[in-house]
C-alpha cells in the first residue's frame, strides 16, 4: 500500500509516525506536532480536507506544513487544498524520488520559516526592552528637570526665543558701534578744546 510505500521510504531519512485514519493522526499531531504531515485526500471515515481544516483550526497544529497525497487530477480539488492551507500536491502513484524532493524542500522551508519567526521575536523583544528604558529615562529627566524629553528644550517655542536672542544680540552690538562713535566724538572735542586752549 501507498501507506506501507511511504513509511519505508522516509524512515531511511527521517522519524515517522504513522496513522490509518483521520482522527487519529488529528491525535497524534496534536500531542506532539510533527514538523510536516503527508496527508491522503482519500480516507475512511474523515477525508484528507477535513483533517486539513482541523488542523489549521488548532492552535497547536496550524503551522504545521501539510502536503496532499491524491489520485484526484481535477484542479478544483487542489484549489480547495489550497485553499485549506496546504503547502504541496504528490500525486499518485508516488515516485519515491519526487516524495523525497517535495519533503526535504518543505522540511527546509520550515526551518527557514521558525528560524526567521525566532528571529523577528527576539528582535521586538529589544525593541519594547529599549522602549521601556527609555520611559525609564524620561521619568527620570522629568523628575529632574521638569521637561517631558531631552527634545522638548528645544521645542518651537524655543526656537523663537533664540530668534529674539539673536535679535537682542544685534541690538546690542549696535548700542556697542554707538558707544564707540560716542567716544570717537568727545576725544576729538578735547583735542579742539586743547587747540584753542
Amino acid at each position: 500500500t501507498n501507506l506501507s510505500l511511504l513509511n519505508q521510504l522516509l524512515r531511511e531519512h527521517y522519524r515517522v509516525k504513522l496513522a490509518n485514519s483521520g482522527q487519529r493522526g488529528l491525535a497524534l499531531a496534536e500531542a506532539a506536532p510533527p514538523d510536516l504531515i503527508l496527508l491522503d485526500v482519500m480516507m475512511p471515515e474523515m477525508d484528507g480536507y477535513a483533517v486539513c481544516r482541523a488542523l489549521k483550526a488548532n492552535p497547536a497544529t496550524a503551522g504545521v506544513p501539510v502536503i496532499f497525497l491524491t489520485a484526484k487530477t481535477e484542479t478544483a480539488d487542489e484549489e480547495l487544498g489550497f485553499e485549506l492551507g496546504a503547502v504541496d500536491f504528490i500525486h499518485k502513484p508516488i515516485a519515491p524520488s519526487i516524495v523525497l524532493a517535495r519533503v526535504r524542500t518543505h522540511l527546509q522551508i520550515k526551518v527557514w520559516q521558525t528560524f526567521l519567526e525566532d528571529q523577528s521575536a527576539w528582535l521586538q523583544g529589544e525593541v519594547d526592552r529599549r522602549d521601556k528604558a527609555f520611559d525609564t529615562y524620561d521619568d527620570a529627566l522629568f523628575t529632574a528637570f521638569g521637561v517631558d524629553t531631552p527634545f522638548d528644550v528645544y521645542d518651537d517655542g524655543d526656537e523663537d526665543d533664540l530668534d529674539d536672542l539673536e535679535d537682542e544680540d544685534l541690538v546690542d552690538e549696535e548700542d556697542e558701534d554707538e558707544d564707540e562713535d560716542d567716544e570717537d566724538d568727545l576725544d576729538d572735542e578735547d583735542e579742539v578744546l586743547d587747540d584753542e586752549a
